[in-house]
């Protein structure tokens, strides 16, 4: 098998091992003389302590072991770091000086939880290579030091993605002068205001899925923008500055209501929202939405959201029982009924 691979290009060689996590590709080495080498080439370097059953003083040890080592090239193309439990902020950061050093493209933090609740990014001078940069932790929130002025050093960086982090910065996304897609999953607002503010010249897609309700206001100031998507409790005030021109797709969700006053919260909440978003040519909606706007049918049609030329769509994004009450009969003409109302050209102030 061994004497199979070694025939192989080595291009196809490095393709392979790029599919393994790192233990796996280091154990390589021991294949042949012609192998012994070979897994400091691969491009794409994967870290998980999954492979080491739990034992994370000796996953910590192999990764210190891995970044020591001599590379025979040194640009990166990805590195994916994925750690169980609380991840020591040191190793965090020799992972990430090892990345940035490497001229990284693609580099993704998976952890449970950072020690010191802070990502360790620091940043000397600027991150060229940087491409995308996904930071993701799933125990509790932590702060994300390399937003607000120190963006500015990630001159390329294209797509944003974070999980769980504490936004302490007033102005967290504007310092990205190329930033294209920005996903936000159940980030926190420590600032002195509830409004989330994304500034973003250059940004086409943004994904906002909150865990908590400390999100009153979006502001946008994103003239590129075509995808707008936003699951969550509630849906906040939207301020545009010039409403969002090429906006093609919406995307709405929410996890339902436990109060009955909720509801009409809830529909007021909508009627705001989509008058905001007239110029989208796409809207898509989860089950319960349309079961919230099914309560509220004769005011739905006194009040007026400027929607001119749509295409609209139900899915049931999270499939909950709860989200499907309507019987299937009465379900089909209301959304029947809703798309010709949202298709009518009506003229009114607001």
């Amino acid at each position: 098998m061994a004497d199979r691979l070694t025939n192989l290009p080595e291009s196809l060689q490095l393709r392979i091992l790029s599919t393994l996590d790192a233990k796996y590709v280091v154990q390589t080495s021991v294949l042949s003389k012609s192998w012994f080498s070979l897994w400091k080439s691969v491009p794409i370097l994967r870290l998980n302590s999954y492979d080491f059953e739990n034992h994370f003083s000796k996953f910590d040890k192999f990764v210190e072991k891995v970044l020591y080592s001599q590379r025979e090239i040194m640009d990166l193309d990805t590195l994916i770091y994925k750690r169980d439990k609380v991840s020591r902020a040191m190793i965090l950061k020799k992972v990430i000086d090892y990345a940035f050093s490497h001229n990284v493209k693609h580099l993704d933090l998976w952890v449970d939880g950072v020690e010191g609740r802070e990502w360790p990014v620091v940043l000397h001078g600027f991150v060229d290579s940087l491409i995308s940069l996904r930071l993701q932790s799933d125990e509790n929130n932590v702060r994300c030091s390399c937003l607000g002025p120190l963006s500015r050093s990630f001159r390329n960086l294209t797509d944003l993605y974070l999980k769980l982090a504490v936004i302490t910065e007033q102005d967290p996304f504007s310092g990205f002068p190329m930033l294209n897609k920005l996903t936000l999953v159940g980030c926190q607002l420590n600032t002195n205001s509830k409004t989330l503010k994304v500034h973003a010249k250059q940004l086409s897609e943004l994904s906002i899925l909150p865990y908590e309700k400390d999100i009153d206001c979006i502001e946008l100031i994103t003239p590129k923008l075509k995808l707008f998507e936003y699951k969550g409790f509630r849906f906040p005030k939207l301020k545009t500055c010039d409403g969002l021109p090429n906006l093609d797709s919406v995307v709405v969700a929410f996890a339902g209501c436990s109060k009955r006053y909720d509801e009409k919260r809830m529909f007021d909440d909508l009627m705001m929202f989509f008058s905001k978003v007239y110029s989208v040519k796409s809207l898509k909606v989860c089950k319960g939405i349309v079961r919230i706007l099914s309560m509220f049918q004769e005011e739905l049609v006194s009040r007026c959201p400027p929607f001119r030329d749509i295409k609209f769509e139900v899915e049931d994004f999270d499939r909950r029982p709860s989200e499907s009450i309507m019987r299937t009969t009465e379900y089909l003409e209301f959304i029947s009924d809703m798309k010709g109302y949202l298709l009518r050209v009506t003229h009114c102030e607001r």
